[in-house]
């Protein structure tokens, strides 16, 4: 049945999984349009627009998600991550905060801003701040391990560097 928006949408994701993206944007559009309230198409595809660095539009299909959805804290870390992407930092810590409001303990929300926000701008200090959060949320968090380590590598902090690459070791042999 053409008319069913979860073939296309299960299409999209098999495309998307082959590595289509053109193919999967066009399945979750046909999807979105039979059923203008189709959560799941406007998230997938905003994370496709966001790879493919159409930020503006990733934007506005997790403002549709988050319209249809206001309560998932999921649409609202990714419209942050392409806010920050797009340079807008004010807007993407509107929308993390707005997540750490809701869930204090979103230990992504703190490794992102780490990450993608004050390591690129050379702020150093707040970067270990929040992956310090991070490996207090989530001890075995082996990615924030590694960025900690980079961080205290940047501040020249060696022996929290060498700490932080030992306990790496120790818990992912061959990380």
């Amino acid at each position: 049945d053409p008319r069913n928006p979860e073939p296309h949408y299960q299409l999209g994701v098999a495309k998307e999984r082959k590595g289509d993206l053109e193919g999967a944007l066009k399945a979750y559009g046909a999807a979105i349009g039979l059923k203008l309230d189709y959560v799941k198409a406007y998230a997938n595809r905003s994370a496709i627009l966001g790879r493919l660095g159409k930020l503006k539009e990733a934007i506005a299909d997790c403002d549709a998600a988050i319209a249809l959805d206001p309560y998932n804290n999921a649409f609202l870390v990714n419209r942050g991550i392409f806010h920050n992407r797009a340079g807008d930092r004010e807007k993407s810590y509107r929308d993390w905060d707005e997540v750490l409001k809701r869930d204090p303990g979103h230990a992504k929300v703190y490794y992102l801003r780490a990450v993608l926000d004050h390591t690129p701008r050379g702020e150093h200090r707040q970067a270990l701040a929040n992956l310090d959060r991070v490996l207090q949320l989530q001890p075995d968090n082996s990615g924030a391990l590694q960025a900690r380590a980079s961080t205290r590598h940047a501040l020249k902090d060696y022996r929290g560097e060498i700490e932080d690459l030992t306990t790496l070791i120790g818990r992912f042999p061959g990380h």
